[in-house]
């Protein structure tokens, strides 16, 4: 991310789209979205500062259900904001399809040489 921001972002042209897989490390959201596992109290907290309607005596099947509804809106990652931010546009490869990953071509390439070169 270090990276991203302070050596990629600054010596790109303007509106570039830049490409990256859905590595972890390419993929920290910009905030935590409620899930199941999260406390009943938590999710009402989280719904209650993204000013969303609820009432104390809501399940927390139904808490969920709000947060669904407006999870488009919050469910952002740090480096899509970050470039959108400056101009610029991710697109991210669907996941398990390395074979769209130019990098993984280079790869092949190189342990395909040395396969060769190697006797």
């Amino acid at each position: 991310e270090k990276w991203f921001i302070d050596q990629l972002i600054p010596n790109i042209p303007p509106n570039s789209v830049i490409v990256i897989d859905n590595a972890s490390y390419h993929s920290r959201k910009v905030e935590q979205i409620p899930t199941l596992s999260w406390r009943k109290e938590h999710i009402m907290n989280w719904l209650m500062e993204k000013e969303v309607p609820i009432e104390d005596n809501m399940l927390k099947r139904d808490l969920l259900a709000a947060v669904a509804e407006v999870k488009p809106r919050y469910d952002k990652h740090k480096l899509d904001v970050t470039a959108q931010e400056r101009g610029h546009e991710i697109l991210r490869l669907p996941p398990y399809h390395c074979e769209l990953n130019p990098i993984e071509m280079v790869w092949a390439q190189v342990k395909h040489h040395i396969k060769m070169n190697n006797t």
